[in-house]
């Protein structure tokens, strides 16, 4: 291979010696010059395969290159790839050496296609030189012209450098004349305002010593305002010397006018006989245009004249400074007032409200002597100053609606306290006397007692009285009061509640009369069945409690033929009026928190707080809806049935029968009790609180009394569920019974339903008969109970109801222990899913007593048949 040749000048010769010096290095000899001689013979001539052809750029594949220098596309051919492995290439050209025979049209297409390409290299080297050529001539014209621009720039900056210089100069004359006009100007106006300041003050001294008012008030404002430009000239002589004259002479204007004004009134602030009441008005004119201190200095001036005669009469000394004739002092006033309408009014400006001033100074005044003349006078005179006070401020704020209000009564509200201890009384007596009408229901309103409207309409006069008064200290004093005797009422409310939810003999009598004589037959009756004992049937509990069960619903007769009377209905209401009145009264306590707070100014508004009385009786709202539960559940209305149904032998019951008696006086009882609750109760939210909670605390009862009531046998729990379900299904209609169109509530349904859901768990595994062993009641209670209820204690109670032996009872115990033990185990290794664990997948299908705990109806219908 040669080597290739030095570097040329860009230029097309150079381009061809580039050219010649690449052919020159692409022409290698052949590789395959021996293997021709070699193998000529050796096997029978095969040229190249049409795909060989192709990869050489066959005109099979594509066209051959042109003369114009055209080559063949880029990555069409294996000798395009950047791996290209020359050996490999060959070897799959020529596979054997038959193939060789064709090796000329290879090397002859090779030729063509390397000449094609030198072509194609050739012309592109002639137009990047030709390009690069051009190429530098033109960056040589651009930086020529760059050169130019710059010159340009430098020569236009030295140009406004030059014109600033001038314009500099020819304008610096000019403003030396502008700021010569301007002082010129400047001495102009002063000069002509000082003229004019001169002879307006020798116009005012002329017209002062004639007394000519109406010229010299318009003179005055012009002055003023002349002089408000000369404040700044002060140092200068001149102007201080004519500023030190108009002093003067206004100074004796004021004193002039003074003067006048003090000559113009009578002791008995009445204007002087033949006064000229125009000039005294354009006098006042004058004042108000002097300054501030001229018209001060007449504004006191006449109130002191006015107050003169008022000074004189109520010196503090003399009896009609006592507290009896404060109201005097308030009809001088209003006298005053009077006059200042008819006469003075037109002496000043109507902006100077000198009716106000001499109010308000009047005020001042007063309060000093009310102080002292209120000091430890009685309740009476007291409060009637006070009321004397309150109108004279409220006339005085009508009067001058525009004006600060002017305070009388605050002089005399730190003696209020007796006026509040006198009022306390008051409320104490009137409570008292309201309290002593026991749950006397109020006319109005029936529904709530009469002592608390009383008592709250006593607060509303008080509170009327007291806003009148004052609207500071003694509002909060007064709300002090009215919290304090509210405290009173709500422990007087809480406390009946408490006395009735005690219950006792008293209460018995009064609460809980609902049919005496019929309860008494209803429990003879339930005691001859529970002392039939266990050889006793099914008709013997029918039998015996047929007659307590007519006496329980239609009413009965004691022994001597009177009349039982039924519920005694204005006992339940009388306990329902005070849940009423505790609802009644925490509203209208808030209400009246509102109103106090809204009567006082806001520095007391935050003193002010009935908050705490409110949820008192709050409290006690919900105290008497308990009361009323338990009253009913637990009181001596269903105490009868409760104590009947304890006093059967469940543990030696032979065959279960219909509903228990029992059950029916229950029923019963709620069937007349829950109407009566429902007619007392004023508002609807508390009728169904009432009713929740008594959908609570009967199956709480009955499961307390089941409790109570061991040994259960299975017959006896048979009979138990079976009184449990009946009593279940009365109890949903206990919404219907006081308002027909109610219907029971989620909350209602829910309650009731886990309540019973608790008791039926109890009894279905009760169901399992005594001679079962331990498994099969384990195995119950595992299948009855819900997960979370499945506990020792839980299955404690059933064995403890059941009268189960202690042996039992604890093999029981371990029992439910390796059970539960077991269920985790499962649980935590995954397989709850797939072995049931919780839904009984552990215990064995339950069969004969056991089993009969899913379906207590059956079994009862099995026992009738047998019986």
């Amino acid at each position: 291979m040669t080597t290739a040749a030095p570097p040329v000048a860009p230029g097309p010769a150079a381009a061809d010696t580039a050219i010649s010096t690449i052919r020159s290095s692409r022409r290698p000899s052949s590789p395959f010059s021996s293997l021709r001689a070699t193998n000529v013979d050796a096997d029978p001539p095969v040229t190249p395969s049409t795909a060989a052809l192709q990869r050489l750029g066959s005109p099979t594949a594509r066209s051959a290159p042109s003369v114009a220098g055209a080559t063949v596309p880029f990555g069409q051919s294996p000798l395009d790839d950047k791996a290209f492995d020359p050996v490999s290439y060959v070897n799959q050209m020529f596979p054997n050496e038959a193939s060789l025979a064709s090796m000329d049209a290879v090397t002859a297409k090779l030729g063509r296609r390397l000449r094609a390409m030198d072509n194609a290299i050739a012309a592109n080297l002639r137009s990047t030189s030709t390009g690069t050529a051009g190429a530098s001539s033109e960056v040589a014209a651009v930086t020529r012209a760059m050169q130019q621009l710059c010159g340009h720039i430098v020569t236009i900056k030295d140009k406004s450098r030059d014109a600033e210089r001038v314009v500099v100069g020819m304008t610096r004359d000019i403003k030396s004349l502008d700021a010569a006009k301007r002082n010129v100007t400047v001495a102009i106006t002063v000069t002509r305002r000082l003229a004019m300041l001169t002879a307006a003050v020798k116009q005012l001294r002329a017209h002062a010593a004639q007394r000519e008012y109406p010229q010299i008030s318009p003179m005055l404002q012009a002055i003023n305002q002349l002089e408000l430009h000369f404040r700044s000239y002060r140092n200068v002589p001149k102007v201080a010397a004519l500023l030190s004259s108009l002093r003067v002479v206004q100074a004796d204007l004021q004193k002039q006018i003074l003067d006048l004004f003090d000559s113009s009134f009578t002791l008995q602030a009445q204007l002087q006989p033949g006064i000229n009441v125009e000039m005294l008005g354009q006098a006042a004119f004058v004042m108000d245009a002097l300054d501030d201190n001229a018209r001060q200095q007449l504004q006191n001036l006449y109130c002191s004249l006015v107050l003169r005669e008022y000074r004189t009469i109520f010196n503090g000394k003399d009896e009609l400074s006592n507290l009896d004739n404060v109201p005097r002092r308030f009809a001088w006033l209003k006298r005053y007032l009077k006059v200042y309408d008819d006469d003075h009014a037109r002496l000043f400006p109507a902006h100077w409200a000198m009716d106000h001033r001499v109010a308000t100074q009047f005020a001042d005044e007063t309060r000093a002597g009310m102080a002292l003349a209120v000091a430890g006078a009685p309740s009476k005179p007291l409060l009637k100053t006070v009321k004397a006070a309150v109108d004279m401020e409220q006339y005085l704020a009508q009067r001058h609606a525009e004006q600060p209000p002017v305070s009388l009564a605050a002089a005399i509200e730190p003696f209020l306290g007796v006026y509040l201890d006198a009022e306390e009384k008051r409320v104490a007596e009137a409570l008292g006397k309201a309290m002593a009408r026991g749950l006397a229901p109020d006319e109005g309103n029936p529904a709530v007692l009469a002592s608390a409207t009383d008592l709250f309409l006593l607060y509303k006069e008080l509170l009327a009285t007291v806003a009148k008064l004052s609207r500071g200290k003694l509002v909060v004093d007064a709300a002090a009061l009215m919290a304090k005797y509210l405290d009173r009422y709500a422990e007087s409310l809480d406390g009946y509640v408490r006395e009735e939810a005690r219950g006792g003999a008293a209460a018995a009598a009064r609460l809980g009369g609902v049919m005496v004589n019929s309860t008494a037959a209803a429990v003879s009756a339930v005691a001859a069945m529970a002392g039939s004992g266990a050889g006793a049937g099914s008709g013997a509990v029918a039998g015996a409690g047929g007659a307590a069960g007519n006496a329980a619903v239609t009413g009965g007769t004691d022994a001597g033929g009177a009349s039982s009377g039924g519920i005694r209905k204005e006992e339940w209401l009388g306990i329902c009026r005070v849940l009423n009145t505790a609802q009644y009264c925490a509203t209208i306590t808030g209400q009246l928190q509102d109103k106090l707070i809204e009567k006082t100014v806001p520095p007391f508004q935050a003193q002010i707080s009935l908050a705490r009385q409110a949820e008192a009786f709050k409290a006690t709202t919900m105290a008497a809806v308990k009361c009323l539960v338990r009253t009913l559940v637990d009181g001596p209305a269903t105490d009868a049935a409760w104590t009947a149904m304890g006093r059967i032998a469940w543990g030696s019951l032979a065959m279960a029968g219909d509903r228990s008696d029992y059950v029916a006086l229950i029923i019963r009882v709620l069937q007349e009790v829950v109407p009566v609750v429902f007619s007392g109760i004023a508002e609807q939210a508390m009728f169904k609180s009432f009713c929740d909670k008594v959908a609570e605390a009967v199956p709480n009862k009955f499961y307390s009394v089941v409790l109570k009531s061991k040994p259960v046998n299975e017959i006896g729990a048979e009979q138990l569920l079976m009184d449990a379900h009946v009593l279940r299904d009365a109890c949903l209609k206990i919404p219907a019974w006081g308002d027909a169109d109610a219907a029971p509530s989620s909350v209602f349904t829910k309650v009731l339903t886990k309540g019973f859901a608790k008791l039926d768990s109890l009894l279905k595994v009760l169901l399992t008969p005594g001679s079962a062993p331990p498994d099969a009641l384990v195995t119950a209670f595992l299948s009855v109970y819900a997960p979370r209820d499945r506990t020792r204690a839980n299955l404690a109670i059933v064995l403890d109801v059941r009268g189960a032996r202690r042996n039992d009872a604890a093999a029981a115990l371990d029992l439910l222990a390796t059970r539960l033990a077991a269920e985790t185990a499962l649980a935590n290794a995954g397989d709850a899913a797939d072995t049931g664990v919780g839904s009984g997948a552990l215990s064995p299908p339950l069969g004969g007593a056991a089993g009969a705990a899913m379906a207590p109806r059956k079994i009862w219908h099995f026992h009738r048949a047998s019986g």
